[in-house]
């Protein structure tokens, strides 16, 4: 499977601009453990680095996708595509110490489209951001994020051991 994707955000409340705009890169691998309860440990953790208006950062991600395809040549994944949605996404992004906290809510949407021609993927995110710390304490809002990917490494029963990813986020506060 698939795993992280990053996701990148601010705080209007905390005096900052009410529109973050940033660029990340990064890897993600398996973490062993199965987060959304269907009895599968999927789950992936990423990682890695990113720049925007609010400067340089961290993230560190936990994710898991649903093991049961969406469907091939979908609305959202045309074509030799294959969609997966996420059941769990959540997380952290370190600006120097503040902390900015954005997660899979009920309503939110998160997908991938895995090319079954090139394995490559592109994803979308749309996203709750809740909270925070420093200045990015009392944070909400949506995080919207797009990303490419590839180098998926597979084992032997088809479960994610390596990728990477790059990718854009706009993240827009109440």
């Amino acid at each position: 499977m698939i795993g992280s994707v990053m996701l990148l955000g601010t705080a209007a409340a905390a005096g900052l601009p009410g529109t973050a705009v940033e660029t990340f890169s990064g890897s993600f691998t398996t973490a062993g453990v199965d987060l959304n309860g269907d009895g599968v440990p999927t789950a992936t953790h990423g990682s890695g680095t990113g720049q925007g208006n609010l400067g340089k950062f961290t993230f560190d991600t936990i994710s898991e996708l649903n093991a049961v395809p969406v469907g091939i040549d979908t609305a959202n994944c045309p074509g030799l595509q294959i969609e997966l949605q996420y059941d769990v996404f959540s997380e952290i992004n370190n600006y120097k110490g503040d902390l900015l906290f954005v997660r899979l809510d009920p309503g939110d949407m998160a997908y991938v489209c895995v090319s079954l021609e090139s394995g490559e993927f592109t994803g979308v995110f749309d996203l709750s951001v809740v909270g925070g710390t420093g200045r990015f304490h009392g944070a909400a809002g949506r995080s919207f994020a797009e990303v490419t990917g590839g180098t998926v490494v597979l084992d032997a029963s088809g479960n994610t051991v390596f990728g990477a990813s790059t990718g854009s986020a706009m993240t827009e506060f109440e």
